[in-house]
């Protein structure tokens, strides 16, 4: 399928969702302490929302980042090419999902869904995940007392990969209290446990090191 076209197919699926706030080649901001009732969606640009925003609608990018500010509240977000930052605070209902960019969480914000990626890595400080996280091809580091209820696990990649290093499950003075598994047997993955980290569930096809 030609890469424009099916641009446009996903542009017109996320507008016949009911999207508010369509835009093709602009970024979209949200001003500080505004509310957005409705969704945010853009092809070729980014998404920034300010401190203490509220959008009860899915952000939604194809090729551009996400930003959310200090203690804004969000329901979903996903991009296709781009990375996802969450200020100090924040609060997402549902999902947060990216395909080739990273995930970074800074503390006290809360996740009421899953995390997940696949060319891009997880960093979540002093964060509440509840559902689970997952990754093809990304490093994930749970750092300062962050608390994850569901699952870590690393998914099957389509094709070969030409990853050559380790990917690396990082759980510094954190918790996960589902299972760490593996399901990419062509795939080494370490899991660090650090300061008192730990896995409450079974690990599995994964190297545990403790530090």
């Amino acid at each position: 399928m030609n890469r424009v076209l099916g641009v446009l197919i996903v542009a017109a699926a996320w507008l016949n969702a009911g999207c508010t706030d369509l835009s093709v080649n602009r970024s979209i901001r949200v001003k500080d302490g505004e509310t957005r009732s409705g969704s945010l969606t853009t092809v070729n640009g980014s998404i920034d929302i300010g401190d203490e925003c509220r959008v009860r609608g899915t952000c939604r990018t194809v090729n551009g980042a996400i930003r959310v500010g200090y203690r804004s509240s969000v329901r979903e977000l996903q991009t296709v090419n781009g990375g996802i930052k969450l200020d100090e605070g924040v609060a997402v209902r549902r999902d947060i999902e990216s395909v080739n960019g990273g995930i970074s969480c800074d503390p006290e914000c809360e996740i009421g869904g899953g995390i997940s990626t696949v060319n891009g890595g997880i960093r979540l400080e002093r964060c509440e995940i509840d559902g689970d996280i997952s990754t093809h091809n990304g490093s994930i580091d749970c750092l300062d007392r962050t608390v994850v209820k569901g699952d870590i696990t690393i998914k099957r990649s389509r094709g070969s990969s030409s990853r050559r290093k380790p990917l690396r499950i990082t759980v510094d003075d954190s918790v996960i209290h589902g299972d760490v598994i593996n399901f990419n047997r062509r795939l080494e993955v370490i899991l660090i446990l650090r300061d008192n980290g730990r896995v409450r569930g079974d690990v599995k096809n994964v190297k545990v090191v403790e530090e």
